[in-house]
């Protein structure tokens, strides 16, 4: 879907349209446009926030936010890069947050995620490395999060949970993983 332009009167007291976004007083984004600028302010990304923006091809993350929901940014087949600001203070990316961005090249979450859920990055067939820069505080990935991506390593001996086909891929190819003393389970044909 195109959406071009958020527009919210003045008077209203429960919504802005700050940066092209539609903000609520509790600093949640509910729809972003091919065109958003994330206020700084936000400190949550709603559930289809940006679903199917086919124009977005980038977006930045401000520091307050602390979790992207599910399917937030699905199916934005032209978005290639995701840019969290430093200090950023994401704890989760939810259900198939960026599922089925088939040109996403760069994402790479800060050190604060504890949480990859199911579907977050399936489909992503240009991301190539695990995009965490440090999993010291990672506990789980989940569910098919990174299947049918092009990964081809992984260093999770920080992991407690990987979940079922959680690494899968298409065509069995080589795949490198690191599992450490913390992990607790292991889901079915993770790899």
């Amino acid at each position: 879907m195109n959406l071009d332009k958020i527009s919210i009167p003045d008077e209203n007291t429960n919504y802005s349209d700050e940066g092209n976004c539609l903000v609520d007083i509790a600093d949640r984004l509910w729809i972003g446009t091919n065109s958003s600028a994330i206020p700084n302010r936000v400190t949550a990304i709603r559930d289809y926030a940006f679903y199917g923006r086919k124009g977005l091809t980038s977006i930045v993350i401000p520091a307050g936010v602390t979790e992207i929901g599910e399917e937030a940014f699905a199916y934005c087949e032209n978005l290639k890069e995701v840019i969290f600001v430093e200090d950023n203070q994401l704890k989760g990316i939810y259900e198939g947050a960026f599922c089925g961005d088939i040109n996403l090249e760069c994402a790479t979450v800060p050190n604060t995620i504890v949480e990859i859920s199911d579907f977050a990055f399936y489909g992503c067939s240009k991301i190539t490395e695990l995009p965490v820069s440090d999993l010291h505080d990672l506990k789980g990935i989940y569910d098919y999060a990174f299947a049918y991506t092009g990964l081809t390593a992984a260093d999770l001996t920080a992991a407690e949970h990987v979940g079922t086909g959680a690494f899968m891929k298409e065509e069995p190819t080589e795949f490198t993983v690191f599992l450490g003393s913390a992990l607790q389970t292991l889901g079915d044909n993770p790899f």
